[in-house]
């Protein structure tokens, strides 16, 4: 008897054919599907709406008509859906996303799809395992509307300016030296995108920002921008 039997069977109330194998089946299978349901409706809605039904009355008109969907929770599963297509390209970023509960992604849709991937890195714990709280906060602070909130554990980073004052006398041939795997990439990576959020926050915070080395700043991180373009086209 296959799954889908199963759970017909128990919709019934035939119950009399089930014993606790296929029971324990029927409903495992229940939970699988069900813990998909609002990742695979947000995508469905909201490929429809991109790709289908353009306009808005028609497409909510179907929505009601085909899923029951409207008003608030519609609006929501719509942001979800445009997010999860937004990050297709990448599989790791979008199972991830996939996977998390309605209100952390309705709070991570809150960010530009193309930095998604860089807010995932700098969590010190998996989104999974964040709190809906934390996540709301970690966004938060990811768009520059709160500060991070203090560390008990790290009140105030001791040893932080001398530290960063090393850091910056390594040479570039030194550094790229040492970061020879992927482990050390990605750790070069998260701090890197750490500094430089705190330093462009610090910046936002100025009364008069310092314009000559944002415009600097912008420049380099143009010029990334053309590097990380030229190794996805699979150029040298």
């Amino acid at each position: 008897m296959t799954n889908m039997e199963i759970i017909a069977r128990i919709e019934q109330g035939t119950l009399t054919e089930l014993g606790r194998d296929e029971l324990t089946s029927g409903a495992a299978a229940v939970l699988a599907v069900s813990a998909k349901t609002t990742s695979v409706l947000a995508v469905v809605v909201a490929r429809i709406r991109a790709e289908y039904i353009t306009g808005a009355d028609d497409w909510s008109a179907w929505c009601r008509e085909a899923f029951s969907l409207e008003g608030g929770y519609l609006h929501h599963l719509h942001k979800i859906g445009r997010m999860l297509i937004a990050v297709t390209c990448d599989t790791r970023l979008y199972q991830l996303l996939f996977a998390l509960d309605a209100d952390k992604q309705l709070a991570v849709s809150q960010i530009p799809a193309n930095q998604i991937g860089a807010f995932v890195k700098l969590q010190t714990k998996p989104l999974a395992k964040m709190t809906r709280a934390e996540v709301r906060t970690a966004v938060a602070v990811f768009l520059g509307r709160t500060s991070a909130p203090a560390r008990g554990d790290q009140p105030e980073l001791p040893g932080f300016d001398k530290w960063l004052g090393a850091a910056a006398g390594f040479t570039p041939a030194a550094v790229v030296r040492q970061v020879a795997d992927d482990a050390t990439a990605e750790k070069s990576f998260t701090a890197g995108c750490l500094l430089l959020g705190a330093a462009l926050d610090y910046q936002r915070r100025r009364e008069i920002p310092d314009v000559r080395l944002l415009a600097e700043l912008k420049a380099s991180l143009l010029d990334e921008v053309r590097s990380i373009e030229t190794i996805l086209a699979g150029e040298k």
